[in-house]
């Protein structure tokens, strides 16, 4: 890419204005087939852009005063190689919540915590980004909790115990907000990978907020729900729009060139996630507490263009596959994923996979399409809390299989 273009990327476009049926098949000639369909083998030769759950950190930077007479096989522990996925979980106990960075070995199924962060108040959102302030690049994530700040920890730190950086919060010895400042909790948070230095941020008190990480300064407030912002969302390839949906059953579309004016449409419940559909631009998916997903045109808010009841409980998680087309997945409180086909805007089940937990999160792994992540919340008193995290490889599954390796 050309200087002026990094430049332009970087620096963004955002300006401030005032403020299922079984089906018989050979499991492992399916799995061979959508293997070559989808060139899985070619991914991790690939540059992929980046989310929490794709990025291999290429070094980890140790503290000064971080004893390095380690042994072979702890150095070999801490190095994460390029075939080695990441994920980024929190992770409550008691009084006290840690962000845990776990490192995937998918060739062994071997799944282990890197390192972990101690966190000053229960985690609430959180969102990837490799905008550093300081550096050219970089390995970061943006907190949200129940505090009305923004925290901005760099992963590749192991052991440290602040911030580089925070968006807004209280001053100092005074009980008054910064200016920009949200004032409630920070509920939902999404960084813009086309205007690098934006982050967007959705709060318990109702607004929703555009930062430039640059200056660490708040560019806009948008104050048009009427309940708590649960979900903000960049659009992933146009810089300029976002989506946002509130505890008011609306979900809503801002484009920051013209932030005065506000598309808006009614859901059938409180929103729980949202998300844009990468195979096609113009379309979003909205899941609901009443268990629902919902696909809208953005260019045509008034009518969705499928529904589906996919829970009977809430439907907390929803996952698109960024590089198999019509292919979702759904998590709910009633401690299941449920995997879909989307193909001619008729949403079909395909496997059900029960969890010992509440899911929460779930979230298809680019670097390798078939592999899906889901974590959520055990029951009282279960002491093994690694349990609230599994990853399927869904390709070995026989429904999975058939169909993708048939779809067009």
């Amino acid at each position: 890419m050309k200087k002026e273009e990094e430049d332009h990327e970087q620096n963004g476009q955002l300006e401030p204005d005032s403020e299922g049926e079984d089906v018989e098949s050979n499991d492992e000639d399916e799995e061979v087939d959508i293997e070559k369909k989808y060139h899985m083998d070619d991914y991790d030769e690939e540059e992929e852009e980046v989310s929490v759950f794709d990025e291999a950190m290429n070094q980890l930077v140790l503290e000064e005063d971080q004893d390095l007479e380690e042994d072979e096989e702890d150095l070999d522990d801490l190095t994460i190689r390029p075939t080695d996925a990441i994920i980024v979980a929190s992770q409550t106990e008691d009084d006290s919540s840690t962000l845990n960075i776990y490192v995937y070995e998918e060739a062994e199924d071997n799944l282990y915590v890197h390192h972990d962060l101690m966190m000053s108040s229960f985690v609430l959102s959180m969102s990837w980004m490799d905008y550093h302030p300081t550096e050219p690049t970089g390995n970061l994530m943006a907190i949200g909790t129940f505090e009305p700040e923004i925290e901005i920890w760099d992963l590749d730190i192991m052991e440290t115990l602040t911030p580089i950086t925070t968006l807004g919060g209280k001053m100092k010895k005074k009980d008054k907000f910064l200016a920009g400042s949200h004032t409630n909790a920070v509920m939902s948070l999404s960084w813009n990978s086309k205007a690098r230095n934006i982050l967007a941020s959705g709060s318990a008190d109702n607004t929703v907020k555009v930062w430039d990480l640059s200056k660490s300064s708040c560019l806009y407030t948008f104050t048009h729900h009427k309940g708590k912002v649960q979900s903000v969302l960049w659009h992933p390839s146009d810089a300029q729009i976002l989506l946002c949906a509130a505890y008011d059953q609306t979900a809503s579309l801002l484009d920051a060139r013209y932030p005065n004016a506000v598309g808006k449409c009614a859901l059938s419940a409180d929103i729980e996630q949202l998300h844009w559909d990468p195979h096609h631009p113009t379309n979003f998916l909205a899941a609901t507490e009443d268990g629902r997903v919902t696909c809208y045109d953005s260019r045509k808010l008034s009518e969705p263009i499928w529904k589906l009841e996919a829970h009977i409980k809430t439907c907390s998680a929803l996952s698109l596959n960024t590089v198999v087309p019509s292919y979702m997945a759904t998590g709910s409180a009633e401690k299941c994923i449920k995997l879909w086909s989307t193909e001619g805007n008729a949403p079909k089940l395909l496997e059900t996979l029960p969890t010992q937990f509440q899911v929460f999160s779930a979230s298809f792994y680019t670097a390798s399409p078939f592999l899906l992540c889901a974590g959520g919340k055990m029951p009282e008193g279960t002491e093994d809390s690694s349990k609230s995290l599994k990853i399927w490889k869904t390709a070995t599954l026989a429904n999975v299989a058939n169909h993708f390796s048939k779809s067009k």
